[in-house]
């Protein structure tokens, strides 16, 4: 999608956020590598901060999130890369309590 076709009227809090977090990044020194070698595989739930849920912050772990924590092919083949690629020597699958992907119907 082009600049002149996406919807900014749709987004400008969004925008207008990324604008500020551009201007005070902080992270600049960090690579891409896990610095505590871990990944964690959580739920797209969105009170989930699995960062604050394991004491630690940006740069620390690899998060990989889906509907319900599932360990999918497309998720153990990006484990396996990040083991490869980006210092990930241990794998955490943190599922949440009253999952809407764990009910019955």
């Amino acid at each position: 999608m082009d600049q002149e076709h996406f919807p900014t009227d749709g987004f400008a809090d969004v925008l207008g956020a990324n604008k500020e977090y551009v201007a005070r990044f902080k992270y600049s020194e960090l690579t891409g590598r896990a610095a505590k070698g871990l990944a964690i595989v959580t739920c797209m739930d969105s009170r989930i901060n699995p960062l604050s849920v394991g004491g630690m912050k940006s740069g620390d772990a690899k998060i990989l999130r889906n509907a319900g924590a599932r360990v999918t092919d497309d998720v153990l083949r990006t484990l396996v890369l990040a083991t490869y690629l980006l210092g990930v020597d241990r794998i955490l699958v943190m599922p949440h309590t009253d999952c809407r992907m764990a009910q019955e119907s």
